[in-house]
C-alpha cells in the first residue's frame, strides 16, 4: 500500500492521513501500515529510538521527505551507537539496540522490561540485553 506523503513534507513532524506518528520514531510495522501489528513492542521501539538519540545526540534516520524516511525505517539499520558515540557504555548500547530491532519478537516484550533493564544498568547489575557473545567481547567473562 502506498501512502501519499509528498516529497517535501517535514520528515521530523507527525504525518497525518493514512498513517499517524513521527516517522523517525515509528516502528517498521507501523510504517508498513500494519496497524493490527502495533502493540507494546511498537512502543518499545519508539522508546528505543528516543534512547538512541539521547545516547548519540543524533536522529537514527534522516531524510528530506517522509517517504524516504519511512523507507529507511523499513530497510536500514541505524548507525552503530558505539561508532557515533565511542564512550557510550556497551551495556546501554545493547539495551538500545535490542529495543530498536526491526522484528517485534526481537525487542523487549514490554516497556516495563525495557525500564527494568535500564534500572539494572543504572545500578551496575548485569543487563538482560547482553548475550554471551557480548559478555565475552566486553571481557566480562
Amino acid at each position: 500500500r502506498m501512502f501519499n506523503l509528498g516529497e517535501t513534507a517535514d520528515a521530523s513532524a507527525t504525518a497525518y492521513g493514512q498513517i499517524l506518528g513521527t516517522p523517525t520514531y515509528m516502528p517498521p510495522e507501523q510504517a508498513r501500515g500494519e496497524l493490527d501489528q502495533v502493540d507494546e513492542r511498537s512502543d518499545v521501539y519508539s522508546l528505543g529510538m528516543v534512547l538512541y538519540e539521547l545516547i548519540t545526540g543524533e536522529l537514527p534516520f534522516k531524510a528530506d521527505s517522509v517517504y524516504v524516511l519511512l523507507q529507511q525505517v523499513l530497510d536500514d539499520t541505524p548507525p552503530s551507537i558505539t561508532e557515533l558515540e565511542p564512550k557510550a557504555p556497551s551495556e546501554l548500547a545493547a539495551i538500545c539496540e535490542r529495543a530498536i530491532q526491526k522484528a517485534p519478537a526481537d525487542r523487549y516484550a514490554s516497556s516495563k522490561d525495557l525500564a527494568d533493564d535500564v534500572h539494572r544498568f543504572l545500578s551496575g547489575a548485569l543487563v538482560g540485553a547482553l548475550n554471551m557473545h557480548d559478555l565475552l567481547r566486553a571481557g566480562i567473562f
